[in-house]
This record gives structure tokens, sequence and C-alpha cells, in this order.
């Protein structure tokens, strides 16, 4: 269904990417989009004081998560929409997660690990309120240009340290 802007005379496939293109002439478009718009002028701490306790670089072992642990978040803690793997197909024999992006009911954060500086958030932003509406996650959802945004980041964070992880999980002890 084509939806189309008065204000600026563009025209959208969807009602999604109307609601999305952030229109010149309308100010208010930017707040009216965030899922907790307090957050739009942010600053990266902010951002990260917004995130679950235990999803915290602080709070996170000092080591790569196993596959079950980001599960268990996902299901322990109420404002974590989403917990996405580097490999978006939670598989289950991944040994360990170094990368991933968590979704919460106010951000959207990318939590990477390394053997030298441990956990860190190295991008972050506050959550648009039409992503991670749904129970499931949605292939608009995906598509979203915040959600393009971070995929971008982790990957090129996940393709930086795929050396450096491979080479951390294979001195690791066999259990």
């Amino acid at each position: 269904m084509e939806k189309h802007c008065d204000s600026c005379g563009e025209t959208f496939n969807s009602l999604t990417r109307y609601r999305l293109h952030g229109c010149a002439s309308d100010s208010s478009a930017t707040t009216s989009r965030l899922a907790y718009p307090p957050l739009e002028d942010a600053s990266h701490e902010e951002l990260v004081a917004a995130l679950p306790d235990k999803v915290t670089p602080q709070r996170l072992p000092d080591r790569c998560l196993k596959h079950q642990e980001t599960l268990d978040m996902w299901d322990e803690i109420d404002s974590v929409l989403a917990f996405m793997p580097q490999s978006t197909t939670f598989d289950k024999q991944a040994p360990t997660i170094s990368c991933a992006m968590v979704a919460t009911t106010k951000v959207v954060a990318i939590i990477a690990y390394t053997a030298e500086d441990g956990w860190d958030i190295p991008k972050i932003e506050p959550k648009p309120a039409d992503v991670f509406e749904a129970q499931a996650i949605t292939n608009e959802d995906y598509s979203h240009p915040t959600i393009e945004r971070l995929m971008d980041t982790m990957e090129s964070y996940s393709d930086s340290a795929s050396g450096e992880t491979s080479e951390t999980l294979s001195k690791e002890p066999n259990e």
C-alpha cells in the first residue's frame, strides 16, 4: 500500500517507510518515532545507562558468552526484546558469542567482547518506536534504518574480531 506525504510530496511503498522518512517540514518527527523520547539527545553514557544492568559491560562475565547464556538473558530480562548474536541463526553448535545486538524497550546496542578490553558497547542508539514491537522479530525490523546501521557495525566489528575470537577459542581447553 503506497502512502503519500502531503508535506514533502514523496511517496512510499509502506506505512513504515512513510513514518520513518523524517520529513523536513515536521520538526517533531524524530521525537515521536522514539520508543522513549527523552533519549533523543542523550550522550553515549546516558544511552548505556538505559540498558538493563545485567547486559552492561560491567555485569557481563569477563569472557565470551555461551549460547545458552544469551537465551537465558533474553528470557529473564523483561526489557530485553531481542538478543541477536552475530550469527542470527542462534546456532546451538556455536561455542561462544563475542558480538551481539541487544534491543531493549529504550535502546538498541551492539555489545562486543575482546580478550584485551573485555565487553564494550561500540554502538548504541535510542530504540525507534516501531522496531521490535511484536513478539517475534519481523523482516521490517531487520530493514529498519537504525537496525541496518547497527548490523553494519556488528558485521564490521565481528569481521575485525573474528581472527582474534577463533584464536582465543583454539586456546581454550576442551571441556
